[in-house]
């Protein structure tokens, strides 16, 4: 990416992890993690040291946050970040801290497909019990771990 893309990108790509950080409560750090990307590769890109981003960087991590490259920088013309429909937000992020916490305890690496495609699964069922707050059971525990490890 030539460095004038690059001057329009740094912002969008800040706003973009703001936005992550205050709506989602997922960090800058954690999403790098979860994208499997370098936070010091985004660190030295939004520090201006590097001039350039690769695309499938940015793939990684619009993937990890469950959009298009042009939902995260804004360019779809819509913002950056869209509720999903019929989603409970509250639900879906102690979904996503537990399972994140079960993977790590458990040292299980996953694509960011694999994680969403668990996420989604897990919530469907987590979801079938409304009257409860999501709490992260054992059995919900053993249901990622078999996923996890495609047993």
């Amino acid at each position: 990416m030539a460095a004038p893309e690059a001057e329009r990108l740094r912002p969008a790509l800040r706003t973009f992890f703001e936005r992550i950080a205050k709506e989602r409560g997922i960090s800058r750090s954690r999403l790098c993690t979860m994208a499997k990307v370098s936070e010091s590769t985004v660190r030295a890109f939004l520090s201006g040291q590097t001039k350039t981003m690769r695309h499938d960087t940015l793939e990684k991590l619009a993937t990890a946050a469950g959009m298009s490259v042009d939902q995260m920088l804004g360019t779809a013309g819509a913002s950056p970040i869209q509720p999903l429909a019929g989603i409970d937000h509250d639900r879906m992020h102690a979904l996503l801290v537990g399972i994140g916490l079960v993977l790590e305890r458990e040292r299980v690496k996953l694509s960011a497909r694999q994680f969403a495609d668990l996420v989604m699964a897990i919530y469907g069922i987590a979801a079938q019990d409304q009257a409860r707050p999501f709490a992260m059971s054992k059995e919900i525990e053993r249901l990622i771990l078999l996923y996890a490890r495609g047993k």
